[in-house]
């Protein structure tokens, strides 16, 4: 069972990084359901370790290692390990599942300049930072690095939501070495 976790886990991180695969509607539900089932076997392990611990069951007369100590490292290790993998991977996927992510790159992709200046291929970094903010007037604040062949940059993204669609307002490529801006909105296709 656990092999077949750390599979799934890795299948999941893996196809993560394919950005097309990772701006499709069914990824972010696919990301939720794995994190939900990850939550439920870690409940599921602990209270089966619980029920072991207080029935005092003891490893066999006259072995050298203990079963408890072993299992309860080995449950503890995949614990860790499996909080670390989610705190590392949920964020990134609610973060760049949201329509002013997702308006922002294609946006950028479709400008000249953004291509030209970072060069081809162009990839979204793993960590993007910002808020968004949900009401009757939903609000995104957005710093996304982006790096290319030729240099790398942060992209920066104000975008507002009217009328059930978002529209940008501000989008900039900010160039890490020379920190040129270059206003993506006001560009050529």
């Amino acid at each position: 069972m656990r092999r077949v976790v750390a599979t799934a886990m890795a299948v999941l991180v893996a196809a993560s990084c394919i950005p097309w695969l990772r701006h499709q509607r069914f990824f972010p539900v696919l990301v939720a359901t794995a994190a939900v089932v990850l939550v439920l076997l870690i409940v599921l392990g602990a209270v089966q370790a619980w029920a072991k611990w207080s029935r005092n069951e003891s490893p066999q007369e006259g072995s050298t290692q203990s079963g408890w100590w072993s299992s309860r490292l080995r449950n503890l290790s995949l614990g860790i390990a499996v909080v670390l993998v989610l705190v590392l991977t949920v964020p990134h996927f609610l973060a760049t599942s949201g329509g002013a992510y997702k308006l922002a790159m294609a946006t950028a992709y479709q400008r000249c300049q953004f291509t030209e200046v970072l060069g081809v291929p162009i990839r979204e970094a793993w960590f993007s930072e910002g808020k968004t903010e949900y009401g009757n007037k939903a609000r995104a604040e957005l710093t996304i690095p982006v790096r290319g062949s030729i240099q790398e940059g942060n992209l920066l993204v104000v975008a507002m939501k009217q009328d059930g669609r978002w529209r940008l307002k501000e989008l900039t490529l900010e160039l890490t070495r020379s920190g040129e801006r270059i206003d993506l909105l006001a560009s050529p296709r």
